[in-house]
């Protein structure tokens, strides 16, 4: 009797601790509302340092860089939309570049590999950023275009 109590004190202590980093992983440290489209994007996961970047075209870098917002979360990071849908976000690869990121598009992230949609509530969007990467996520609606870089790097 007494072993058994032990077993079970044991496996709710773990079950507590694995609700808590959970809820961790899912509450917002971080809010906006995007300018262009009006869309709201919250980020959980990490601690978010927001500033901004210049964003070289991909091609043979001729065109004048573009600055745009950069995301740094050296942690996995949780990106949630309000009232968007998949067709409206695109997730891309961005190359950190002397200071500033290149657009990368030899070769495009996979879904379920380097993000991975997340259950939301209606109208929401929900992306789970794992890799290690930096990652050029577009949001296109009516209203406009809004481009930010996401700096996931970190030690792993």
């Amino acid at each position: 009797m007494k072993r058994t109590v032990c077993m079970v004190t044991s496996v709710l202590l773990v079950l507590a601790f694995l609700c808590a980093c959970t809820q961790r992983e899912t509450e917002p440290t971080w809010q906006t509302t995007l300018p262009n489209t009006g869309v709201t994007l919250s980020v959980a996961g990490g601690d978010v340092t927001e500033s901004t970047t210049l964003l070289y075209p991909p091609v043979d870098g001729s065109a004048p860089p573009e600055e745009v917002c950069l995301l740094s979360v050296p942690a996995v990071a949780t990106l949630t939309w309000e009232g968007v849908q998949a067709e409206n976000v695109t997730v891309g690869f961005a190359y950190a570049w002397d200071e500033a990121y290149k657009d990368y598009r030899t070769s495009e992230p996979i879904e379920k590999v380097d993000y991975v949609p997340l259950d939301a509530e209606e109208g929401s969007l929900c992306y789970r950023f794992d890799t290690a990467y930096s990652f050029l996520i577009t949001v296109t609606t009516e209203q406009g275009t809004d481009q930010f870089v996401l700096d996931c790097r970190r030690d792993i």
